[in-house]
C-alpha cells in the first residue's frame, strides 16, 4: 500500500508564474511520474527553486570559500518545511506553493494547532507531524524552539519587506501565508528608482556591453532569470538599449549614480 493509498488528498504541488506568457514557467507536483512524490524528495527538488532569486551578498568565510546562505534563504527553508511538517495531510487539497514575482504563497491543509498570535510570538511548538518534524530536524531545518514563524518575521521587518500575513480558513481547514520579498533590493534616491541590481548591472555593462545574462549574473552574485528582469526594466527606464541581436550588445543611454 503506497501512501497516496493511505491518504486519498495527498498532493505536494509547487507552480512557478515569472511570465505573463505561459500558465507556468516551472511547476514540481505529486503524481506526475517523474519524481518519487514522497516529503523529503519535494522539499529538495522545491528549495532550490524558491529561493533562486534570493540576493546573495558577496561574503567569505575563514577558509575563503564563499557564503551563499543569508536568513532569507533560512526563512524560506523553515516555512517550506513547516508546510510539510504542520499540514493535515488526510485533509482536502493538498499543500500548494505560488511563487510569482515578489511574491511566494505557501498553503497547506489543516488548521494552527496553538493561536496564530502564539505560533508569531514564538517559544511554543506543537508538530501535527512527529515523525515528518524528526526527519527534518536531522538536516538542521525546522525549528524545535518554535521560534520559526517569530524569525520570520524579524528577518522580514529587518529587510524592510512587507509584514508576512497568515490566513486561516476552515471547510477546507486551510492556513496560507504570504510572504512578499523585494528580490531586487530597492534603494531610495537612485535617480529616483533604480535598484541596487540594476546599477551594479549597469556598472557591468558599462564594462562589457556584450556580456550575457549569465555571465552578468555571475558576476554580480544573482540569477539570470533576475539579470534578465533587470535588464527589461532598465531597457523600460530608457536606461539601455540593444543593438543587434544574439550576438548584440548592449547600449548604456545614461549611468545610475
Amino acid at each position: 500500500m503506497t501512501i497516496t493509498d493511505e491518504l486519498p488528498n495527498y498532493f505536494l504541488d509547487y507552480r512557478e508564474h515569472l511570465s505573463n506568457d505561459t500558465r507556468w514557467t516551472d511547476r514540481v507536483c505529486s503524481g506526475d511520474g517523474t519524481w518519487s512524490g514522497n516529503i523529503f524528495d519535494f522539499y529538495y527538488k522545491v528549495i532550490d527553486r524558491l529561493t533562486a532569486d534570493v540576493k546573495k551578498p558577496f561574503r567569505i568565510d575563514s577558509s575563503l570559500m564563499r557564503i551563499d546562505d543569508t536568513p532569507i534563504h533560512k526563512s524560506l527553508r523553515e516555512c517550506l518545511a513547516n508546510a510539510l511538517i504542520h499540514a493535515d495531510f488526510y485533509g482536502r487539497r493538498g499543500i500548494v506553493i505560488d511563487k510569482e514575482f515578489r511574491k511566494i504563497v505557501i498553503a497547506n491543509p489543516g488548521t494552527f494547532r496553538i493561536s496564530i498570535e502564539e505560533a508569531i510570538g514564538g517559544g511554543i511548538s506543537d508538530a501535527r507531524n512527529g515523525r515528518i518534524f524528526n526527519m527534518f530536524a536531522l538536516i538542521s531545518v525546522g525549528e524545535r524552539s518554535g521560534t520559526g514563524i517569530c524569525d520570520v518575521y524579524h528577518v522580514w521587518d529587518e529587510n524592510g519587506f512587507k509584514k508576512p500575513s497568515f490566513a486561516e480558513t476552515v471547510d477546507p481547514d486551510r492556513v496560507t501565508l504570504t510572504l512578499e520579498i523585494d528580490t531586487d533590493g530597492n534603494i531610495d534616491g537612485n535617480d529616483g528608482s533604480l535598484t541596487q541590481n540594476e546599477i551594479l548591472v549597469l556598472q557591468v555593462l558599462s564594462r562589457t556591453p556584450a556580456l550575457s545574462a549569465a555571465k552578468i549574473g555571475a558576476e554580480i552574485g544573482i540569477s539570470k532569470p533576475s539579470v534578465e528582469r533587470v535588464l527589461r526594466s532598465l531597457k523600460n527606464k530608457k536606461f539601455i538599449r540593444r543593438e543587434g541581436s544574439t550576438r548584440g550588445k548592449w547600449i548604456v543611454l545614461k549611468k545610475g549614480k
